[in-house]
């Protein structure tokens, strides 16, 4: 079962693009949420107790959820498995 990616991203983050970036390069579809909604916001800073952006969650299902804070490369292959 392929893995989902789901970003969190705000327009003016320089290392959301590039984590887009690296996704598009990897052939790993992705789908992106705009952190700006203040409701998003909260969620993700009581999921996550980070409020930097991205924060990139990959999951099979809630139980397999990972996420990553900001772009990192290494560890986005690691959680991906690639």
């Amino acid at each position: 079962m392929p893995k989902k990616i789901t970003i969190y991203t705000t327009p003016s983050c320089p290392y959301c693009v590039i984590a887009k970036e690296f996704f598009k390069k990897n052939n790993l579809p992705y789908e992106e949420v705009s952190a700006l909604d203040t409701n998003i916001a909260q969620k993700l800073v009581a999921k996550t107790g980070q409020t930097g952006v991205p924060q990139i969650f990959i999951n099979e299902d809630e139980a397999d959820e990972k996420f990553a804070i900001g772009f990192n490369e290494e560890e986005l292959k690691n959680l991906l498995e690639l």
